[in-house]
């Protein structure tokens, strides 16, 4: 194998696996992941004095893996319970991170 080839290989699997989210898809929905992934976009929102006041995005709006075990997610993934904010409510769920 030639060095630019090793290089670029290791290129992609450091995009693919050192930023925890399987597949790197960026994301504003669960409709923009592919099956079985969810969109990590957690924001509380809420009625204000002023009308609806969001806090910050505690999400990083990249696509991840639903899971129950770490043996689901790749490689220096792990299965982690996360609590995504939609509005004022709040859903607990499990994903490769």
């Amino acid at each position: 194998m030639s060095k630019k080839l090793i290089l670029v290989f290791t290129l992609m699997l450091g995009v693919v696996f050192i930023s925890g989210c399987v597949e790197n898809f960026n994301c504003f929905s669960d409709k923009d992941c592919p099956k079985n992934y969810r969109c990590y976009n957690s924001q509380y929102c809420a009625e204000g004095q002023n009308g609806v006041e969001c806090g910050k995005q505690e999400g990083d709006l990249t696509c991840h893996k639903l899971c129950s075990t770490r043996f689901e997610c790749n490689y220096l993934a792990e299965c982690r319970e996360f609590t995504m904010f939609k509005e004022d409510k709040a859903e607990k769920i499990d994903l490769c991170n």
